[in-house]
């Protein structure tokens, strides 16, 4: 344990080897299988020291990669440690509840950082952030950007939850209400600014995309959100009719520095799954554009017949498993329809929403921390639970 958080802490300049050796640490803690609720307390402690020294370390290199998806993954290990005991009343209990909203206040703090120093100054230059990333690669920057678009995007859902568990008369609510606002303007002047966020290359950017979706949501920014998706939706149709940088399955990036490719069957492959469309197509039915839901269905019909449309939803066995991501979980909605028109869509929704009650169990949901489930589908690439959108799809029925 001693040799990885060393390596993690020496080689915080190195995002990639650092969080290789912190995830290494973190997985010698928990093998360990904790035996009691002390034991528990002192690994999540080890824990949220040892991410706190990182960020620190990050914060003197003023480069907080590092910083930031370690604590992503401390996080929801800490949670994982916690849960089954949180809100206990004996005093181990309480002191590994008062580790976890330490461990959780310690994510904030450093997300509210590394926006600030990492996506604010850029985000309202044109290409800004785009031309911030250290690399030409055209796939560099559209990861990179998708990634930061989530970051952003978590930070805000945090601050609506932050705001809804703080008492109305709280001082603090006029501070978390200034917070959103400058964090809403930050997001859309990323998008606004880089062309490269409404041409996802993964298929998998869906997860960001309704990150930031579910964000403006809450914000009540339909308008932009409306107009956001259209433009994604209509650009990822035409590049791939046109045979351009279309989205696609593939995370390897040996894999995305090689698309597209013009052999014969490899298009097919490259979007033999989709949860983007399927994705967009809600976003579509919750801003009620009747048109470009229409244009979805008929590039469904008529191009994409060979492709699986999905969504994913947890099952009974995703809350021991989503925090550590320590094993398959979760069940697939495949055959998403678009056929039946934005009615015949929010219905298959609503339908599949009342029938998988394992989201409503899952201990960050029980406990009103619903952005930890956020955190581990961006962390781990799991689609987000449709359920997020269910105030919305109900908002949007006639």
């Amino acid at each position: 344990m001693q040799t990885s958080f060393r390596k993690s802490v020496a080689l915080v300049d190195e995002p990639s080897v650092c969080v290789a050796h912190f995830q290494s640490l973190l997985n010698q803690t928990m093998d360990k299988s904790p035996k009691n609720l002390a034991e528990r307390l002192r690994f999540a402690r080890q824990i949220y020291i040892a991410t706190w020294t990182i960020f620190v370390w990050c914060r003197d290199i003023e480069n907080l990669e590092s910083g930031y998806r370690c604590s992503a993954l401390a996080l929801l290990y800490v949670w994982d440690l916690s849960h089954a005991h949180y809100g206990g009343q004996s005093k181990a209990a309480k002191g590994l509840m008062d580790v976890t909203n330490k461990m959780i206040q310690l994510s904030h703090i450093i997300g509210a950082a590394y926006i600030e120093e990492h996506i604010e100054p850029f985000s309202a230059i044109e290409d800004g952030l785009a031309v911030s990333v250290p690399s030409n690669s055209s796939v560099d920057i559209n990861l990179k950007l998708f990634d930061s678009l989530g970051r952003v995007a978590i930070h805000g859902l945090w601050l609506f939850n932050s705001k809804n568990i703080v008492a109305i008369d709280d001082e603090s609510q006029k501070a978390i209400a200034d917070e959103l606002q400058k964090c809403a303007a930050i997001l859309c002047n990323m998008i606004i600014n880089n062309q490269s966020l409404y041409t996802p290359l993964r298929d998998d950017h869906a997860i960001e995309i309704t990150l930031a979706g579910l964000f403006l949501k809450e914000c009540d920014a339909y308008d932009f959100l409306s107009d956001w998706v259209k433009q994604i939706t209509f650009s990822s149709i035409f590049s791939y009719r046109s045979g351009g940088s279309y989205p696609c399955v593939f995370r390897e990036y040996s894999e995305l520095a090689l698309h597209p490719q013009s052999t014969e069957g490899y298009q097919e492959d490259a979007t033999i799954g989709s949860i983007l469309y399927p994705s967009l197509g809600v976003w579509l039915a919750i801003c009620n554009d009747k048109q470009t839901f229409e244009n979805l269905a008929d590039f469904h019909k008529n191009d994409m017949s060979h492709s699986t449309w999905q969504l994913w939803l947890p099952d009974e066995i995703t809350d021991e498993n989503l925090y550590q991501n320590s094993d398959i979980h979760g069940a697939c909605l495949t055959n998403v329809d678009t056929a039946g028109g934005i009615e015949g869509l929010l219905a298959q929704i609503n339908k599949e929403i009342d029938a998988s009650t394992a989201f409503n169990e899952l201990s960050s949901i029980r406990f009103n921390l619903w952005p930890l489930v956020l955190i581990a589908c961006q962390t781990y690439r799991l689609p987000v639970p449709p359920h997020f959108w269910s105030m919305s799809v109900e908002e949007s029925q006639p």
